[in-house]
């Protein structure tokens, strides 16, 4: 894979800075991968 699709691949946005903007409610709700997936028929439940 060249450079230049390696910046399509990976996206514009850094972690550091989408966690700063979201900073206010980031780690607020919890959903538990276990719990989400116990049923596998139903839809996935989320907070």
């Amino acid at each position: 894979m060249n450079n230049e699709n390696l910046h399509a691949v990976t996206g514009t946005t850094k972690l550091t800075d989408w966690a700063r903007e979201r900073q206010s409610t980031l780690g607020l709700h919890y959903t538990s991968e276990l719990a989400r997936r116990q049923d596998r028929e139903a839809e996935y439940k989320s907070n």
